[in-house]
């Protein structure tokens, strides 16, 4: 599941942001860091990389990558999952939605 596939059926949407694209990473993080059996193993100002465990068996299934496009104010997302693409979907829709909620929350206490 990539928010850049062309094909509907591997395509996920991008994940929007307001304000500054650094803050939105380290609010990216986070929010990925916060998920269960999650853990970031690479991170930049520009993107970053984590990796989920199975609950049952504690072995890596998910990877997700994103990168920060600052000129869209969007963060592309990729969600490769071992049990197949609906977990890989479940995954980066549950990302967007925690990042929203959290992004919501930032804004109105400015």
């Amino acid at each position: 599941m990539s928010s850049l596939a062309t094909d509907p059926a591997q395509h996920v949407d991008p994940i929007p942001y307001t304000g500054d694209h650094v803050e939105a990473m380290r609010r990216l993080r986070k929010v990925i860091e916060a998920m269960p059996h999650a853990s970031v193993v690479d991170f930049t100002d520009m993107a970053v990389r984590a990796e989920f465990a199975n609950r049952v068996v504690c072995v890596t299934t998910d990877t997700v990558e994103a990168v920060i496009d600052p000129d869209a104010h969007v963060i592309e997302i990729r969600s490769k999952s071992r049990l197949g693409n609906a977990v890989g979907r479940e995954r980066a829709d549950a990302i967007r939605a925690a990042f929203a909620e959290s992004q919501a929350e930032s804004d109105s206490a400015a």
